[in-house]
């Protein structure tokens, strides 16, 4: 994020506003930064709860295993066992597991019948071909 020389902040990508960062520094609880425009608190409490965004080209290359939320968001969901489709990834939520004060990250499915929360986990997860579009899942009956 140091590198990063503008953000964009708002409902949409098509909506948000860019906000040159003069300054970023990561907390134990996520990135701390001071934007150009962005001066009271009046202005941080209209900003809260809005999304952000960064252009593709200011994200560094992912490592193994590692993936970008807008890569994963549209692909194919397929079950490893059978072959077969269970959906296509809509989102990815990040909980609080009670009473562990740890968060985890999961991947919503959206299927037939509905959204299906799957754990971000290998246990869940097999594997994931961005280039493909297609994640495939395991062990989907302990989900269900």
């Amino acid at each position: 994020m140091q590198a990063v020389s503008q953000i964009f902040i708002g409902p949409s990508p098509e909506q948000a506003t860019p906000y040159p960062v003069l300054h970023a520094t990561w907390m134990p609880k996520g990135w701390k930064m001071k934007l150009q425009g962005v001066e009271s608190d009046a202005v941080v409490q209209q900003l809260r709860g809005q999304l952000l965004y960064l252009e593709r080209s200011a994200l560094p290359a992912t490592e193994e295993g590692e993936y970008y939320i807008g890569d994963l968001v549209g692909c194919e969901v397929r079950e490893e066992e059978t072959g077969l489709a269970v959906g296509s990834l809509e989102g990815i939520e990040t909980t609080e597991l009670p009473d562990r004060g740890v968060f985890q990250d999961r991947w919503l499915v959206r299927t037939a019948e509905g959204t299906l929360a799957v754990p971000a986990a290998r246990r869940f997860i097999a594997r994931v071909d961005v280039e493909a579009g297609v994640i495939w899942l395991r062990r989907l009956s302990e989900l269900k």
